[in-house]
């Protein structure tokens, strides 16, 4: 676990001094991932975000998180409604960052199917509360 701290650590660092580099991004992730979880994660990169707002592959990783978190919640949501919400919430934040994200064209098609899938749990989720109207528009 200490070699994790240490690489994430340094590709926080590096990150910071460095600007946008997709490798340190990648240390960074998993590294937080390791360490606490989507929780941790999801702090890192807002904090990344605030400090590089303008590079598109922050919000991808906050969208991978965010759809990730939905389906869990999604699992749940038959059985919960405060796990429909939650998986409502985290499937419209998903598809606003994967929106962002498109900004670099490289990421734009991994983007869209993110997107489309995204959409695709709404949709789940509208026609388990019996709105078929909802259901319909989010599945086209």
């Amino acid at each position: 676990m200490r070699r994790t701290d240490q690489a994430t650590q340094a590709a926080r660092d590096g990150l910071a001094r460095l600007g946008p580099d997709a490798g340190l991004l990648g240390v960074l992730v998993s590294g937080a991932r390791e360490l606490g979880g989507r929780e941790l994660l999801v702090r890192e990169l807002q904090q990344l975000q605030q400090a590089q707002p303008e590079w598109a592959y922050v919000p991808y990783e906050l969208g991978r998180a965010a759809y990730e978190s939905g389906l869990e919640q999604l699992d749940l949501a038959q059985d919960r409604a405060s796990a429909r919400a939650e998986a409502q919430a985290a499937f419209v934040a998903a598809e606003a960052y994967f929106r962002a994200a498109t900004r670099a064209s490289e990421l734009e098609p991994s983007c869209n199917s993110y997107r489309a899938v995204a959409r695709s749990g709404m949709g789940w989720l509208a026609l388990q509360a019996g709105d078929l109207n909802a259901a319909r528009e989010r599945f086209l």
